[in-house]
């Protein structure tokens, strides 16, 4: 542990805590993809009449995990952030820890900037088959040729790969970063 943290007396290094936040947040996104990627691999390697089991499944899915999953990873947010503020007030001003404490911070908090362009995603996926879209899929199916199954269907495939791609980038763009810079200051030391 640094000098100046011994001498600002914590116990232990207040990097901890947002660590352990990123942590879940990094390791919960991993899953995600590998589920939902799984899931949606299913979806095109299988026949047509499984490809329509796994869209229901996808959007099912969301539909029940939408709310217990949004207040966790919400709870987890603004644990990086209560906890990113505290870590950098630990260190000194102009010090490269609390530089490093900041980025990690905004980085964290950084996951939730995707949320306008993703939230329009999850809301298509979770609801492609409930009968708030009964009037959109009828139109869209009479335009295109094909049935209102198929519409739902091809509505939760495809917001499934768009989630999908704007998960990977925001997973490699803040919640990685973020768990490394909180690494670095526990570690570091």
């Amino acid at each position: 542990m640094s000098t100046y943290l011994q001498r600002q007396s914590y116990p232990i290094n207040p990097a901890i805590f947002p660590l352990l936040s990123t942590s879940a947040t990094a390791s919960l996104a991993l899953y995600e993809y590998i589920f939902l990627n799984s899931l949606l691999k299913a979806s095109q390697t299988q026949s047509q009449k499984y490809s329509s089991s796994v869209a229901r499944t996808i959007a099912l899915w969301w539909s029940q995990s939408l709310p217990s999953g949004l207040a966790v990873i919400l709870s987890l947010g603004l644990t990086s952030l209560i906890t990113g503020i505290r870590t950098i007030r630990a260190f000194p001003a102009g010090s490269t820890r609390r530089w490093v404490a900041v980025a990690g911070t905004l980085l964290a908090t950084g996951h939730f900037a995707f949320a306008p362009r993703i939230s329009k995603v999850i809301q298509g996926m979770a609801y492609a088959y409930e009968r708030a879209g009964v009037w959109e899929r009828k139109v869209d199916a009479m335009e295109a040729g094909k049935t209102e199954e198929q519409v739902a269907e091809e509505k939760a495939l495809e917001g499934q790969r768009e989630w999908l791609r704007v998960h990977f980038w925001r997973t490699l763009l803040t919640d990685l970063p973020a768990l490394g810079c909180f690494g670095w200051l526990v570690f570091a030391s």
